[in-house]
């Protein structure tokens, strides 16, 4: 019997062994043997119910299902002297290529060791990258930040936000977005970190630019700080970017009469006390031109005089207490915007003032297994437009409207 037992146990874990063979083949490192791979991102899927009158122009009242996602692959291997090299790749399933989207987000390359590290490649700008803002518990923002689950789902009617995000009032001046550059940050002392990074231009093309019809020569600097006292938690930052103004041999005269030398800087500092988070952040922006398609984030040959200028301001404020695996808060974005003209030169104000943005929410979400938040929030937002200067980008009078609305969301990170 004990013969029986020994001959039936060897049978099962051979059969075991058996079955596992292809299980432990399929979780060895693809690729180089060298290089360890992780898996990340984020899923975010959101309701939103909304009502907005647009003073008579148009009124938009009903419901939408949008979403965020981001998939995160890193790679990493050892290489001598105790440092290390990999990637980043972010693949963003939201983008289409049939709107001229790649479906890879950001992609860049690093070296780090005791010296920081280098990154090359499409990454943020230092001032985006180290940016502190205010707290909210709504994941992926949605008064504060990006504002995905809100911007979509509202109609400005022509009124610009001093922020190049979308058009929603932004602190994290992330301008020249995924544009190749090179990236240095230095070790965390005492809490302190600077970062630099050096973009040759702002297009998302390659090559040199030997017409010189981009916003080139970019630079950025970022010193942010984050340390526990005791109780108190402090994260604080102020960053700084500026690019070299478009000087092709094919614009007129009167568009070089029309351009500087942009800049952008912005500081945040929050705090976080016995579970409660407070804090905000600020940022500035100077002649910004809406060069090609009347963007800000980009440059090309067809660069006009008579576009629209960007010199304004943003900020938001925000206070949140955590309890448990939940988190509420209330917050205030705003945002005040020239949105003039300048024409050979000559700057063209609003009759009416600046543009202006002003958004209230509240907001809260639950963590139902690690990895898996329910969010909830409302909102109210003000947005006016001051008299138009130029057919193209405004109305013929002053304009305004209200949106008011509930997001619901549904966030896994993993």
């Amino acid at each position: 019997m004990k013969k029986l037992l020994l001959g039936t146990s060897a049978l099962v874990v051979a059969g075991f062994a058996a079955a596992s063979a292809p299980a432990q083949a399929q979780t060895q490192p693809f690729g180089s043997p060298n290089f360890a791979v992780t898996v990340g991102g984020y899923a975010r899927q959101y309701v939103t119910a909304v009502g907005q009158d647009n003073a008579g122009l148009t009124t938009r009242k009903g419901v939408d299902q949008t979403s965020d996602n981001r998939l995160i692959l890193t790679f990493r291997a050892a290489v001598p002297n105790g440092m290390s090299a990999g990637a980043v790749w972010q693949i963003n399933p939201n983008a289409g290529t049939s709107s001229g989207n790649s479906i890879t987000r950001r992609m860049w390359s690093f070296l780090e060791g005791s010296f920081g590290q280098v990154q090359l490649g499409g990454a943020d700008n230092v001032a985006a990258q180290g940016a502190v803002s205010a707290p909210e518990a709504f994941n992926g923002g949605f008064v504060v930040g990006d504002n995905n689950a809100l911007g979509i789902n509202v109609n400005r009617v022509g009124v610009s936000a001093a922020g190049p995000q979308s058009g929603n009032p932004a602190t994290g001046l992330d301008i020249d977005g995924i544009s190749n550059k090179i990236v240095y940050w230095t070790p965390r002392i005492e809490g302190f970190q600077l970062g630099l990074n050096y973009t040759p231009t702002m297009s998302y093309r390659q090559g040199v630019d030997t017409t010189n019809n981009q916003y080139l020569n970019g630079f950025a600097g970022n010193l942010n700080f984050t340390r526990t006292f005791g109780s108190l938690g402090v994260k604080a930052s102020a960053g700084y970017v500026t690019f070299e103004k478009p000087s092709g041999v094919n614009l007129t005269t009167a568009t070089q009469n029309s351009l500087k030398n942009p800049s952008a800087y912005n500081a945040g500092l929050s705090f976080n006390l016995m579970g409660f988070d407070f804090g905000g952040s600020y940022s500035k922006m100077d002649n910004w031109r809406g060069i090609g398609a009347g963007s800000t984030t980009q440059a090309n040959a067809a660069v006009a005089d008579g576009l629209r200028n960007f010199n304004g301001y943003t900020y938001d404020l925000g206070i949140g207490y955590t309890f448990g695996a939940a988190m509420v808060s209330v917050n205030y974005a705003s945002s005040r915007n020239d949105h003039s003209t300048v024409t050979n030169g000559v700057v063209a104000q609003q009759a009416n003032g600046k543009d202006k943005i002003d958004v209230w929410g509240a907001s809260g979400r639950y963590t139902l297994a690690p990895g898996v938040m329910a969010n909830l929030g409302v909102f109210t937002a003000k947005y006016v437009e001051g008299d138009g200067v130029n057919a193209s980008f405004f109305n013929s009078t002053k304009s305004s409207s209200r949106a008011n609305g509930v997001v619901t969301g549904l966030t896994l990170t993993f």
